[in-house]
């Protein structure tokens, strides 16, 4: 059994935290198999996309139009649908046996749990679902007329995850000390250094390097690996 810091709070990133890949990716080669052309289109995309977050240089203006690219022609409701799909096809698979169990930890603690990803909101929700987790701060678009509008801001992304994080804590008058923050990307390291509770979950280059200045908690996850 695996021991997670005590919280009032506890947010999990998604991507390479929860899950052990890149949802998107996973995401866009899950859509090849049902609109080739669309899903071909986005992993070309992601591929560049990729770079620039790995390196550090990815701007949540760049995300952004990505996502936007990815729902266009889609309705709200087919979107959901599609996205409901992909977790049952495959995004489920995915999840890390040692996070849903440090999830169901806390939950038998009566701690609350929080999906804070950059992944849209519509996506990251099935994870969160799935989990019994109470909420998910994710990426999203206002609706207008029925339809996909403007991207709502800030982004969930770097600072911006700050600014939702606080919001949500605030709202139950819980400071971020008294709060856990799971994640693996050095693009989080400005939120980890403001929880009490920062847990690097098989940490990127950057991150660990941190972590181990900082002393943070690091925690490596093994499995699966079901691709």
């Amino acid at each position: 059994m695996i021991d997670p810091p005590g919280a009032e709070i506890a947010f999990f990133d998604l991507d390479e935290t929860v899950t052990d890949c890149d949802t998107d990716m996973l995401w866009s080669l899950w859509r090849i198999r049902k609109d080739p052309l669309m899903g071909l289109r986005e992993l070309v995309s992601l591929v560049f996309l990729n770079r620039e977050y790995y390196r550090g240089t990815l701007t949540g203006e760049r995300y952004m139009r990505y996502q936007k690219f990815r729902i266009r022609g889609l309705e709200p409701q087919d979107y959901d649908v599609r996205a409901e799909r992909f977790f049952q096809e495959k995004g489920k698979r995915h999840i890390y046996p040692e996070a849903a169990e440090i999830i169901n930890h806390y939950r038998e603690k009566q701690v609350t749990t929080v999906m804070l990803t950059a992944q849209n909101r519509v996506i990251a929700s099935w994870f969160a679902r799935d989990l019994g987790m109470d909420e998910v701060l994710g990426n999203a678009f206002t609706l207008k007329e029925g339809r996909f509008s403007d991207a709502v801001e800030p982004y969930c992304f770097r600072e911006g995850k700050i600014y939702w994080a606080e919001k949500y804590a605030g709202s139950r008058n819980i400071p971020l000390k008294n709060c856990a923050f799971f994640s693996d990307s050095h693009n989080d390291i400005p939120l980890l250094s403001l929880v009490g509770h920062p847990v690097a979950v098989n940490p990127d280059g950057p991150l660990e390097e941190k972590a181990r200045q900082s002393e943070w908690t690091i925690m490596k996850f093994t499995g699966p690996k079901n691709y």
